[in-house]
């Protein structure tokens, strides 16, 4: 052996001192930065919606003094009010109710189906910094005087780019969750097995994904025309009119499907019984998902908004929210119920969502609304009312 060479013994002994020592773990911040855990990237997502929406309550709670005497302009100016009403709008669906969402989910579903983790979870942490960063830019848009009805072309740009980047995050997130449910349960677990919260993120994910990129693209064409002068699609106050069909029914209720799952799974574990109707509320929540599909309103038509496929849509939707009312009463008559805050909370949503659906069911029905001519009765207050109803469950 040539001297030059290491001896095998020593090499044994390097690689067997390698292997024993422990790795350090990051602490502290470095650990939630880096972390690929559900519960983190959950409990992460929850936070920071709450934080915002904090300030979407605070704005609300504005635009509710300032509707007292509207003619007097005594919180905004009119310059602005519009322009402040579209980030109360917009942050109140995509930086409060959905990262809420999919934050319990995040922590919850993989615990359900018996998976270790959320499947891709660098994808799933990736999806809660690229939310952050979009919703942080998407403030700082409105502060530029960008956004709808704003006047900073720069504004403008960084307001549409920076709700593209919140809704492709929260669709990253959406396959995670769709993935974890339908390929990461745990042995023996069929789909009609599967609890109905967990069925029930599934279905939201699902829809989330069919109906999310139609904005996406909406998206991106504003942006395009938005730098050629808006040869297309008009001026900066014409952006939330091409978006408002996100924020009313039926497209607004794919944020509240996730709530029929949890209130039969909270009843039936409060009552202590398992629910006799598992394949009736997993086809409840199924046609509630469905009848949710809102992308063929993207469009603006007064003929889509007003026609029959929209009445029916708009009534259908309240019976898959009676179904689970009345399987989680049969759980309550059947077993011995324990009063607790879950429970209550439960029941709130609930009826917050049967309140919105059969509002919007009714709003729906000509005659029902009276809006003025040439006026969309999706436009009126009412269905303002009916998305903050949701949004509430």
């Amino acid at each position: 052996m040539a001297v030059t060479e290491t001896p095998p013994e020593t090499v044994e002994a390097a690689s067997a001192a390698a292997t024993s020592a422990p790795r350090s773990q990051p602490s502290g911040l470095a650990a939630v930065l880096g972390s690929g855990d559900h519960k983190t990237i959950g409990r992460l997502y929850v936070l920071s919606s709450l934080l915002l929406g904090a300030g979407v309550l605070v704005l609300g709670l504005l635009f509710g003094v300032e509707a007292v005497k509207p003619e007097t302009w005594d919180v905004f100016s009119s310059a602005h009010a519009m322009q402040l009403f579209t980030l109360l709008r917009v942050a109140t669906v995509f930086l409060l109710a959905f990262p809420l969402v999919i934050g319990v989910a995040l922590v919850v579903v993989p615990l359900q189906v018996g998976a270790h983790t959320v499947a891709f979870p660098r994808a799933a942490a990736a999806s809660y910094w690229g939310w952050l960063l979009g919703s942080i830019l998407l403030i700082a848009s409105y502060i530029a005087d960008g956004g709808p009805f704003g006047t900073s072309a720069q504004g403008i740009d960084l307001w549409i780019a920076a709700l593209g980047l919140v809704v492709v995050s929260l669709l990253v997130a959406a396959v995670s969750l769709a993935t974890t449910v339908l390929a990461l349960r745990a042995p023996g677990m069929t789909l009609d097995r599967t609890p109905l919260y967990a069925w029930s993120v599934a279905v939201a994910a699902v829809m989330w994904l069919v109906t999310l990129p139609v904005m996406v693209g909406f998206l991106v064409l504003m942006y395009v025309d938005h730098r050629h002068a808006g040869v297309s699609l008009g001026s900066s106050s014409s952006l939330y009119g091409a978006l408002s069909w996100i924020f009313r029914n039926p497209q607004i209720y794919v944020v509240a499907i996730p709530v029929l799952g949890f209130v039969g799974d909270v009843v039936s574990t409060s009552a202590g019984t398992r629910s006799k109707g598992r394949g009736l509320a997993h086809t409840a929540i199924g046609i509630f998902g469905t009848v949710s599909f809102g992308a063929f309103l993207a469009v603006p038509s007064t003929h889509a908004v007003e026609s029959v496929l929209m009445i029916v849509l708009a009534l259908v939707a309240v019976v898959p929210v009676l179904a689970i009312g009345a399987l989680a009463a049969d759980s309550v008559r059947r077993g011995k119920i324990k009063v607790n805050p879950g429970l209550a909370y439960a029941l709130a949503s609930l009826v917050a969502l049967l309140l919105g659906t059969v509002a919007g069911a009714a709003g729906t029905i000509p005659g029902v609304l009276e809006v003025p001519e040439g006026a969309l009765a999706s436009d009126s207050i009412f269905f303002l009312g009916v998305t903050h109803a949701v949004v509430m469950a």
